[in-house]
């Protein structure tokens, strides 16, 4: 706060400073103003903000709008000039005095600066500023000078800016209490601006102190006042002061390098509270300049505070939030106590969200996922977040939350820093629920471009190209083949068209089953040829071929291609750029004869034409800078007219962009080279033609060419002769080949009729990178079998790995049990795969968690069917039913290889059936004996359903079982948890819950019940219908720790503990 006596303290320090020879910073006299400088920058104040009363007139005064403030000021150098406009006359005082302009300075007191005024019209006056001032407080500008004519009157206000205007610099630093930042404006006096944002909660006592680290010539200004100021996350503002140095509570401290603010009593603060230390600066002659080129003090400095962190918030029990970013920054916050229904995180740098997935556990009965929400308070403008794709399971729902724009998902949205998700439910508070946000982003920084290097041979002519991509060594490529259809398949050894839909088809079937993505295009004198043969223009542009249906839909498309024309590889290598591959395989037999610059197709086409080549080579440049390799597959070319002698096309003349001309009556008249071909040899005809000729060097080596050169305003000239005015010479098939690609890079097929053997190598090379992968399709059949529904997503199965952790969960972590729902998305809609990273034989077992209402349908009396794929080739795969939903399979290797297996599980809607009955029996070993204990001897039993492959604790048991109530009625199937709670004296208990499986007997129709793995040592089961029975059979206490008392009810106190907590099968690590 000030006093009054700070007035009387300032003088009082002034005069000390004349009698003792004291510098006071800031109160020494001002240094001569600077001269005007080159304009910095300009902004418009459109209007004013209200019209003071001076005498009889009403001057106009503006607000500085708050995007062109520095740390809360402004500062306009000497020979800044403000252009007032209006549409009705300006009125002018010729008072001498009145030629000035009033400002809020700083510390909001009203300051004055001369300045000229000049009359342009009635309608216009310039303003000139004769010195720098620093306008701050409440940042309000008035022009004395001149006052308006008319109530309504609008004056609008043009600030060209020049001389201490100069952008401020930037300074970062951190320290135990994170980071801060200075910021000072430029100029004779500057001001310097300390920031910092607490990431915590806690106090805030002492002293608040800033100080710059280099003063370069400056001082903290002593006769104007420094502001604290702190504010709270909301921007509410918690504690604020100013003063003068030296007065009540500001301090100058370091030799004037800063000041220090006493606190009056201790702050409490919450995570998100920015504190800010304003000052004003003076330069002082008599201190050291380090660099004169910087109009201000030098940061970064130090921003010292006494700050003691709170305590962490509690965690509030059942409910538990974790966000995890993917190339995406993002951090969850603590779950709030007094918010348990609204979880936050927050964004801590701009990111690129492409999309989100929520993961909800619950243990509400009733999943609904209309009461779930995800929202975002920041986003590029114009994008929400829609939900997309939820799945409801067995007490979780999972669900995409993509960026829309004009109801169409986009790629990815700009999300700025500080931006903060916010999940909401309406779950009651004693429901546990357990909340995990991925948001995948990208990353969106410019890369740097990539470096073209000119071609081996050092062809000065011929574009530079972009080093190729590396294959990459992963399973589940996005691969694009490009095929030619141009006239030239019409004349192969075998039909091409034909060949190369076998090949397509070939390529096809070595990757079904594999996650790869095939992406289907075409070309011949434009892109694509066949339209119909082709995903080009399809949202996404590729096709998933783990599905039948994928292999099946990418057949149908090859089927379809058909065509002619000429070869424009820039038009087939285009077409594939919004696929985002990882590799093109890209199928000709020809050499670029057209592009977008050399596309004439009345009178060009036929032969090689630089302009053509070098626009492929700028396309295939293209693909490999955003990181897709480009492979060529070059069939080769035979030609032999009528007499069928098989020449292989190794290379041909390049023209320079050489037209045809084949008017035989008259020259051309636009300037330019053409040709015209009279005849031409057998050797340089496609087979079996008379006419056509494919290659350009063989005919005119024929001496049947003749090459014309039309110059303007000159008569047509014969330059066969002459060939460096027509052609930059031969190029081979292979080199160009690797123009596009890179050395080595081309693969050469010697006829059509041998390609779809190159691409089922390929297809199988791909596909071995497959190895390891457990793929289930979910299906539903009827009571007979007969598929009713494939591909069904939302279907829940476990993974077991027995105690090998070798589960590639995809986030770094490896498990050995792992829980995953069948696909909802296009490409793998109903299929749940996993990745097995070993080198060993692995034994797997699958589980299928029930849904209620349908029960699992036995083929063979299998619990499903299963394959084992491995180079390339697919054969049935031994199935070892494990319970009534599960199964055993075993996934072989070779060469530390593994292979992959696919298998498929049926489900039928359960039909209506008469309830069962199930009997528990209690037993003991007498010798070797098992004897049955009436009345259960006296033993106690609970029912626990069955979650994520354990014991559901966090509700009551379905059944409890004493003496006298020893039977219960069955109504429905799934897995459950026999735990006994109570032995008979002197037997031990069970030393852990027991799983049993409940299951529909396919032919029967009756409930019946099985042990599941290694339960069957444990317990007995056996019977159907209404005689079914469960018996357990104890052993004598003192071969086990403990007899007789809580034993596995402690262990299922501890379970309901454990699921409070919120724990997974496989836990998360976090990024």
């Amino acid at each position: 706060m000030k006093t009054k006596f700070m007035g009387v303290a300032a003088a009082l320090t002034a005069a000390l400073a004349l009698v003792f020879g004291v510098a006071v910073p800031g109160a020494l006299p001002s240094l001569p103003a600077p001269t005007a400088q080159a304009q910095d920058r300009s902004f418009t104040v459109p209007s004013t903000q209200k019209w003071p009363k001076k005498g009889a007139r009403f001057i106009p005064n503006y607000k500085i709008p708050v995007e062109q403030l520095s740390g809360g000021t402004i500062t306009l150098g000497a020979g800044t000039r403000v252009t007032l406009e209006s549409s009705s006359k300006i009125e002018f005082s010729a008072n001498r005095a009145d030629h000035i302009v009033n400002y809020t300075q700083p510390d909001n007191k009203w300051g004055e600066a001369p300045a000229t005024y000049k009359k342009v019209s009635d309608t216009k006056f310039e303003v000139t500023l004769s010195k720098e001032i620093t306008i701050g407080g409440a940042v309000e500008f008035e022009f004395v000078g001149v006052h308006r004519s008319t109530t309504n009157q609008v004056i609008f206000a043009t600030f060209d800016v020049v001389g201490g205007a100069t952008e401020p610099r930037e300074w970062a630093g951190s320290d135990s209490h994170g980071q801060f930042s200075m910021r000072a404006t430029q100029g004779q006096e500057p001001t310097v601006t300390f920031t910092r944002k607490l990431d915590k909660a806690g106090t805030l006592s002492g002293a608040v102190e800033a100080w710059v680290a280099d003063k370069n010539g400056y001082d903290v200004d002593g006769g104007k006042d420094s502001r604290l100021r702190i504010t709270g996350p909301d921007g509410s503002v918690i504690y604020e002061t100013s003063g003068w140095p030296y007065s009540d509570n500001v301090t100058p401290i370091q030799n004037w390098a800063g000041v220090k603010f006493a606190l009056p009593k201790n702050l409490e603060v919450d995570a998100g509270t920015t504190i800010e230390i304003v000052s004003p600066y003076g330069r002082r002659s008599a201190n050291p300049v380090t660099d004169p080129s910087i109009k201000s003090p030098i940061g970064p400095g130090n921003f010292n505070i006494n700050f003691e962190p709170g305590p962490e918030p509690p965690a509030v029990e059942g409910r538990h939030f974790d966000a995890i970013g993917h190339e995406f920054a993002v951090k969850a916050d603590p779950v709030d106590p007094t918010k348990p229904n609204a979880f936050t995180a927050k964004v801590t740098a701009e990111s690129h969200m492409k999309y989100a997935t929520v993961r909800i556990e619950t243990d509400a009965t009733f999943l609904d996922p209309q009461k779930y929400n995800l929202t975002l308070d920041q986003i590029e403008p114009g994008v929400t977040l829609q939900k997309r794709n939820v799945n409801i399971g067995n007490g979780f729902i999972t669900m995409d939350v993509v960026p829309v724009k004009d109801g169409k998902p986009v790629d990815s949205a700009v999300v700025p820093k500080d931006a903060v998700f916010t999940f909401t439910n309406n779950l009651s508070q004693n429901k546990n629920l357990k909340v995990t946000l991925d948001v995948y982003g990208e990353n969106k920084s410019t890369p740097e471009p990539p470096e073209i290097k000119p071609p081996p041979d050092g062809a000065e002519w011929v574009n530079g190209r972009v080093r190729n991509p590396p294959m990459p060594q992963r399973c589940g490529l996005r691969i694009a083949v490009v095929a030619d259809l141009s006239t030239s398949l019409n004349y192969a050894d075998s039909n091409g068209f034909t060949e190369s839909k076998n090949a397509a088809n070939a390529l096809i079937d070595s990757l079904a089953g594999t996650p790869a993505e095939l992406g289907i295009y075409n070309f011949a004198g434009g892109a694509p040829r066949a339209e119909k043969g082709s995903t080009y223009g399809q949202n996404p542009p590729y096709i998933s071929l783990q599905s039948e249906q994928g292999v099946k839909s990418a057949k149908d498309i090859v089927a379809k291609w058909q065509g002619d024309g000429a070869t424009n590889w820039e038009a087939g290598l285009k077409q594939v750029a919004a696929g985002n591959y990882d590799v093109v395989y890209f199928i000709t037999d020809g050499m670029p004869t057209l592009s977008s610059s050399f596309d004439r197709p009345k009178n060009a086409g036929g032969f090689v034409q630089a302009s053509a080549l070098n626009d492929a080579i700028k396309a295939a440049n293209e693909l490999k800078a955003s990181g897709t390799r480009v492979v060529p597959i070059m069939v080769d070319l035979t030609l032999g007219g009528t007499g069928q002698s098989r020449n292989t096309v190794t290379e041909d003349y390049v023209l320079k962009d050489v037209r045809e001309w084949t008017d035989q009556t008259r020259d051309p008249q636009e300037p330019g080279l053409y040709y015209q071909i009279y005849s031409s040899p057998d050797k340089a005809k496609y087979i079996g033609s008379k006419d056509v000729t494919a290659n350009f060097k063989w005919a005119f080596e024929g001496n049947h060419v003749k090459i014309m050169e039309k110059r303007p305003g000159k008569y047509v000239d014969y330059v066969e002769k002459l060939p460096a005015k027509w052609t930059y010479g031969t190029r081979g098939v292979t080199t160009m080949g690797e123009d596009i690609s890179g050395t080595g890079d081309t693969i050469r097929v010697e006829q059509y009729s041998k390609l779809a053997a190159q691409l089922k190598q390929i297809g199988e090379q791909l596909a071995s990178r497959c190895n390891g992968v457990v793929k289930v399709k979910k299906r539903i059949v009827d009571e007979n079998g007969k598929v009713l529904e494939d591909n069904v997503p939302g279907w829940e199965f476990t993974l077991s790995a027995g105690r090998n952790d070798v589960i590639d969960l995809g986030n770094g972590e490896v498990v050995r049990k792992s829980l995953k729902a069948t696909s909802w998305a296009e490409g793998d809609r109903g299929i749940a795969s996993w990745d097995i990273k070993s080198e060993q034989e692995q034994e797997l077992t699958l589980t299928e968690t029930q849904k209620e209402g349908f029960t699992l349908y036995q083929r063979g009396e299998k619990n499903a069917v299963c394959t084992e794929r491995r180079d390339g080739k697919t054969q049935p795969l031994k199935v070892v039913n494990d319970g009534a939903f599960g199964f055993k399979v075993k996934m072989s290797a070779q060469d530390k290889k593994l292979s992959s297996i696919s298998c498929v599980v049926d489900n039928y809607k359960a039909p209506d059936t008469n309830s069962g009955k199930l009997t528990f029996k209690k037993a003991q070993y007498v010798g070797d004996k098992i004897e049955e204990m009436p009345g259960l001897g006296g033993a106690t039993f609970a029912i626990y359903p069955s979650k994520e492959g354990k014991p559901d604790f966090s509700g009551e048991p379905l059944h409890v079982i004493k003496p006298n109530q020893e039977s219960i009625e069955v109504k429905k199937t799934g897995t459950f948890f026999l735990v006994e709670t109570k032995a008979p004296q002197g037997l031990n208990l069970l030393a852990q819950p027991v799983p049993f499986e409940i299951a529909l007997d396919q032919e029967t129709k009756e409930y019946k019940i099985s042990t599941v793995g290694k339960s069957g040592g444990q317990i007995q089961v056996g019977g159907s219908g209404q005689k079914m029975f469960l018996l357990v059979a104890d052993t004598t206490s003192g071969k086990l720790p403990k007899t007789g008392g809580p034993g596995v009810g402690l262990v299922a106190l501890v379970g309901i503990a454990l699921a409070g907590a919120g724990l997974m099968i496989g836990r998360r690590k976090t990024a």
